[in-house]
């Protein structure tokens, strides 16, 4: 989406501070096997990948997406969204092609997610 590779959670978190200033609230950035980050006007949230059998990518964006609009949508705490995220791709890639996760590893998963702030108040 940037159009260069970022290497370092600080480089993650400057680009996404770049695309805060442009307007966007909330930035979310999936960095694979390291988890993900969620970007805010006061804070900097990490979500640790779970370990699992990885089967196939493919929706693995797509679920991470509708996991924090889940916990967004049921009220959770924007950390707590980051976790649904974290735990729906998860749940995801442990299917074989194009196979959606179930709400049963969804939960399952979720129960293992843990998040911390890495930067802000």
């Amino acid at each position: 989406m940037v159009g260069e590779t970022l290497n370092s959670v600080d480089e993650i978190i400057g680009t996404a501070q770049t695309i805060r200033e442009r307007g966007v609230a909330t930035v979310l950035s999936s960095m694979g096997s390291r988890g993900m980050i969620r970007i805010t006007e006061g804070d900097v949230f990490h979500a640790t990948p779970l370990e699992v059998d990885i089967v196939n990518t493919i929706g693995a964006g797509d679920s991470s997406v509708a996991g924090y609009v889940y916990g967004l949508v049921n009220g959770f705490e924007p950390q707590k969204a980051l976790a649904c995220a974290v735990a729906a791709r998860a749940a995801t890639v442990i299917r074989a092609g194009t196979a959606l996760c179930t709400k049963e590893d969804f939960g399952e998963l979720l129960q293992r997610t843990t998040f911390k702030r890495i930067a802000g108040n």
